[in-house]
């Protein structure tokens, strides 16, 4: 799924239009209309509604085949006694989370003919653990501690217990069909939610990234500190330390804070216009925060098309952006400044529209 950059004016602030649909999904689907395709698909993702049933596994079918023991005197023995408690609270559980569609505590299992079934931890394991009950107070028994009733009841038990292991298995079988098509409706949720967590996290690392120093006296440090409190340092770091990058909202602020961005000039073609030649360029934007040793203007309105016209007409090669920053708008420079005309027209790049912040 594709992400989006694009910022909106939200509560009086900018916001990603990401992390608005996340976060605020119902504001976002009341202007889908004026939401981009992928922020469409990533609102509809988000939206998706988490499956449910009204279908429930009854306590009272596994009361009906532990009917042959359940007065067994042994059945009252702690341990015994225990095994069969879990097995009822863990089914109470699982209906629970059918109901509310808690998936992370859902889980299916198939038999051997594909069958699935529901996967109840304590149900599923009630006759392995009965049995294993059983052989330990046989060994009670063997050592003086089982009387001699409880004994012969205990071995009661144990001849039922793999005729009530079938029997548990056969009838969450039965629930398992019964379920299939949420089981479906499930499986299909969990992938469209992974595909959610994952497009989020890829916007994230993309627009959200915070870094930290990974060398030199500020090892450790965040990105952001040291762009607040030392920017030469990153600037340095730029030019001299190999793997070192920027990345969203640590290239963001850098672009804030020292007026250009540092990977604009990638391009080899890209040359940067003299003291002078900024100078002059300003004038178009009214000299609203003008920076004599960038290629950044900052500016307080947005420029007029005659502005923009007069500065393709002077320079026929120029390359701009406009990118909104709060309530300024950030104009990046680049490409030939030399007055000569060309016939190729120059590349333009809206990465906000201004008309689209307030919905």
């Amino acid at each position: 799924m594709e992400i989006s950059g694009r910022k909106i004016n939200y509560n009086g602030k900018m916001e990603y239009i990401f992390d608005i649909i996340n976060t605020d999904p119902s504001w976002a689907n009341l202007h889908r209309d004026e939401l981009e395709p992928s922020e469409v698909a990533f609102l509809e993702v988000v939206t998706t509604p988490t499956p449910t049933t009204d279908i429930q596994v009854n306590p009272e079918d596994f009361k009906d085949i532990l009917e042959r023991i359940i007065n067994e005197p042994i059945i009252q023995e702690p341990r015994i006694k225990k095994v069969i408690e879990l097995m009822y609270a863990d089914i109470n559980e699982y209906n629970k989370n059918l109901k509310h569609g808690s998936f992370s505590h859902l889980s299916i299992y198939h038999t051997n003919n594909g069958k699935p079934y529901p996967y109840i931890h304590h149900v599923d394991n009630f006759g392995e653990a009965l049995q294993e009950k059983i052989y330990a107070l046989s060994y009670m028994y063997r050592h003086g501690k089982l009387s001699e009733e409880l004994f012969q009841s205990c071995e009661r038990v144990r001849i039922c217990a793999p005729g009530i292991k079938k029997k548990i298995k056969e009838l969450l079988t039965k629930y398992g069909e019964a379920l299939n098509q949420f089981f479906t409706e499930q499986g299909n949720y969990i992938k469209l939610r992974r595909e959610r967590d994952d497009t989020y996290f890829l916007f994230k690392e993309t627009y959200h990234y915070r870094g930290n120093m990974g060398f030199g006296k500020y090892y450790h440090r965040s990105v952001s500190y040291v762009i607040k409190n030392d920017i030469n340092y990153i600037k340095w770091a730029l030019k001299n330390i190999l793997d070192f990058t920027l990345k969203g909202d640590d290239l963001e602020e850098f672009i804030e804070k020292a007026g250009y961005d540092p990977y604009s000039s990638s391009d080899s073609n890209t040359s940067y216009p003299s003291n002078e030649t900024v100078a002059e360029l300003a004038s178009f934007f009214d000299n609203f925060g003008c920076k004599l040793d960038s290629v950044v203007f900052k500016t307080s309105k947005m420029p007029e098309t005659k502005a923009l016209m007069s500065l393709t007409e002077k320079y026929p090669s120029l390359k701009y952006s406009i990118v909104s920053k709060g309530d300024n708008y950030l104009v990046t420079l680049s490409g030939d400044f030399e007055t000569s005309t060309y016939n190729e027209e120059p590349l333009v790049i809206f990465k906000e529209d201004p008309e689209s912040f307030d919905f």
